[in-house]
């Protein structure tokens, strides 16, 4: 037991040193710095480079492909011409050059996705797939770039592909939208072209198509009133070695006579289609005008699960129900969302291609993360409201990054693959649509840029590696350190103060038991006791008492204020008095005293205790005492408020006599008030001092001592 409490007082006492403190104390504050300092250590910086094309058409598209495989991105330009209206391609070189133009079949829409990019022919190079229109007819325009090489012109051969007719609207127009997409989706080393058309009031073709370069086969799905619609995603969910094709779906309401139509407009639906696009299964209704259904496919290594959220744009359908259904269309489970009174509130993540289910709380910028049991595995917060979200390719060793972004307002961010949130700063707010958004490559070793691409203008973000991110870790080492040796240096100053005050403490204490000795000096007390007795046995009775009340008040006083280091000046006064009657009791005529106050000088001011009585002990003590006779100190107080002067002047043998007689106990009260009065001045902020000086007659013999106190 007493080795367990030896051992807890160690530690005790290392815990209280300074070093220990200032590292608690540091950590906080570090913290806090940490927080607040405004210092970007991010790996990356991402940043507006400059805004490169404007003032183009409606219909124009531009995006960066690196058809070649060089990892430099070459400059696709898709337009109208503005005289014949003819679509064509402009393809430049990454570094600018005009490699030349590729003129297509038709025209291009202005509301739709016209271009993709694949391995469609099996050449090394990256062709081209485009859509146009040609009066009602809808085309698939193949691309064979046979050479890009360096800084030559590109060769190339045109193919074109009758998709379908498109019917005109009941106001004699075209409305429309479709999609263009590749993907290598039976394992053969080549892309397949897929596109989705998805017509308004004119009800006709709603249909996916998909087109095989290598068997130069077109290939339709058997949809009506109804089918996918946006983006398209390919996945391998029943473990077949064949993609399967999935989609969000919508039910815009446009056809209000629903017979003959298997699959109307007025529901949406979870469809899924095989490779040679026929239904995965039975296509689910979601039943609802206005309503939409979203996706996201889980592969799972051939036993995959497919997510659907439900939603809607009117206030009908206020609630949102996650769903899981396996690839045969069977429901698994589901989970009622969170009411939030909006019905198009939540989003599934359709590009995500991982084991969680990515829900994405567009209006409060948060990613819910749910497990295959739909158990909630992590809440992310997206520093974007209202955010578009879309996957790319950077050429960056952490892998694929994802943009959050929110055009009109201005926001985006780019989502790392620890989780890690890197804002994009110039890019300005904007309302038009964001028509594409693609990696610029600039080398097979270098970080692609993004390229934004609006209605009006492209911009460029450019990648940068963060000069400043390796010293990261040896600057706030850095910080902390300083922190930590200025907190020491604190600490220990501090520690040093207090040790001081408490040796001054000590000393004080020490002074203090030192005075009261000083007052009660046995020498001192037997001597007035004798005087009190001789007078008693002299008949003098009442002389006696007098004087023995005066000795008790005197004691009283003296013990009452032991432990105080100061007292009044009147306090000082009344003591001085009584000691100076007691004094002259015992010498009788021999010492004769006279104390003199100002009136206007502050009786209330606080003086150290002892300050004259010392002087005046010593006067009596070392200088009077030796005298026969005629033996007088004098004390007067003089000045205003709290300053006043203190002058203590008697007719004594001198000091240099009196250091012949008693050279051993001489100078001992003086030293006990200089060290007195020095404590004092530090503790009250007082300058209090005092002199002593030896007074001579006219022939320079030794007439006396004066002390000077000046109070400040």
């Amino acid at each position: 037991m007493l080795i367990t409490q030896t051992n807890c007082l160690r530690v005790k006492k290392k815990l209280q040193t300074p070093w220990f403190l200032s590292l608690l104390i540091s950590i906080p504050i570090f913290i806090l710095i940490v927080v607040l300092l405004p210092i970007d250590f991010s790996r990356y910086r991402f940043e507006l480079d400059h805004r490169i094309v404007s003032n183009l058409w409606d219909s124009d598209r531009i995006i960066y492909a690196d058809l070649n495989k060089s990892g430099y991105s070459e400059f696709l330009h898709l337009k109208n011409d503005r005289l014949s209206g003819s679509a064509s391609i402009v393809i430049h070189s990454g570094t600018g050059h005009l490699l030349g133009q590729v003129n297509l079949w038709g025209r291009i829409s202005p509301f739709a996705s016209n271009l993709a990019t694949g391995n469609l022919f099996n050449d090394g190079y990256d062709d081209l797939a485009v859509t146009t229109l040609s009066n009602d007819s809808l085309y698939l325009n193949l691309v064979n770039l046979s050479k890009i090489k360096g800084e030559h012109h590109i060769r190339y051969h045109n193919t074109r592909v009758f998709l379908d007719k498109i019917r005109l609207n009941r106001n004699n127009g075209y409305d429309y939208t479709y999609g263009i997409f590749t993907s290598d989706t039976d394992g053969d080393g080549i892309d397949e072209v897929y596109v989705s058309i998805f017509a308004g009031f004119s009800q006709s073709p709603r249909k996916l198509y998909k087109y095989c370069p290598a068997s130069n086969s077109l290939l339709k799905s058997n949809t009506d009133g109804n089918c996918l619609s946006g983006h398209l995603v390919f996945r391998d969910i029943n473990g077949d070695g064949r993609k399967e094709i999935f989609g969000n779906s919508s039910a815009p309401y446009n056809i209000s006579d629903t017979t003959g139509f298997s699959f109307h407009d007025q529901n949406s639906y979870v469809m899924a289609f095989n490779n040679d696009l026929s239904f995965l299964f039975k296509p689910i209704a979601v039943q609802g005008g206005y309503t939409a259904t979203g996706v996201q496919v889980l592969e799972n290594g051939g036993d995959g699960i497919i997510a659907v959220l439900n939603s809607s744009q009117t206030t009908r359908f206020k609630n949102q129900t996650l769903r899981l259904y396996n690839h045969r269309g069977k429901l698994l489970r589901s989970l009622e969302l969170p009411p939030s009174g909006q019905g198009n509130r939540y989003r599934l993540d359709l590009m995500a291609n991982d084991s969680l289910i990515h829900l994405e709380d567009r209006f409060e910028g948060r990613v819910f993360y749910y497990t295959q049991n739909l158990e909630l595995a992590m809440v992310e917060k997206v520093p974007v409201h209202e955010f578009n979200s879309m996957e790319l390719d950077l050429n960056m060793p952490e892998g694929m990054v994802k943009l959050y972004y929110n055009a009109p307002n201005g926001k985006y961010v780019i989502k790392m693959p620890d989780h890690q949130f890197y804002p994009i700063h110039g890019i300005p707010s904007f309302s038009q649509v964001i028509w594409g958004l693609t990696p610029k490559l600039a080398g097979k070793d270098k970080i692609a840029a993004i390229s934004i691409f609006t209605d009006d203008s492209l911009y460029l973000i450019q990648t940068h590696p963060n000069p400043y991110y390796f010293l990261k870790v040896p600057f706030w080492m850095l910080v902390f350190a300083v922190v930590n040796l200025f907190g020491y240096f604190i600490l220990n100053l501090q520690a040093k103060v207090v040790a001081k005050r408490f040796e001054e403490r000590e000393r004080l204490h020490n002074l203090q038991l030192a005075s009261a000795y000083n007052q009660l000096d046995p020498h001192f007390t037997f001597n007035v006791l004798n005087a009190i007795g001789g007078s008693i046995l002299e008949g003098r009775k009442e002389e006696a008492y007098e004087y023995f009340t005066n000795l008790a008040d005197l004691i009283r006083l003296t013990l009452n204020n032991t432990v105080q280091s100061s007292r009044s000046l009147d306090d000082e006064i009344n003591f001085v008095q009584k000691y100076l009657e007691i004094e002259h009791f015992r010498f009788g005529d021999r010492l004769n005293y006279e104390l003199t106050v100002d009136n206007k000088v502050d009786g209330s001011i606080e003086v150290p205790k002892m300050m004259i009585q010392i002087f005046v002990e010593n006067a009596i003590k070392h200088g009077l005492s030796k005298k026969r006779e005629g033996g007088k100190v004098s004390i007067s107080i003089t000045g205003s408020g709290t300053s006043p002067l203190i002058v203590i002047e008697d007719n004594g043998i001198g000091r240099a006599a009196a250091q012949k007689v008693q050279s051993q106990s001489l100078g001992k009260g003086l030293k006990i008030m200089e060290e007195y009065i020095l404590l004092f001045n530090q503790q009250k902020g007082t300058r209090i001092h005092f002199v002593v000086n030896d007074l001579y007659d006219n022939n320079q013999n030794a007439a006396g001592t004066r002390v000077v106190i000046q109070v400040k």
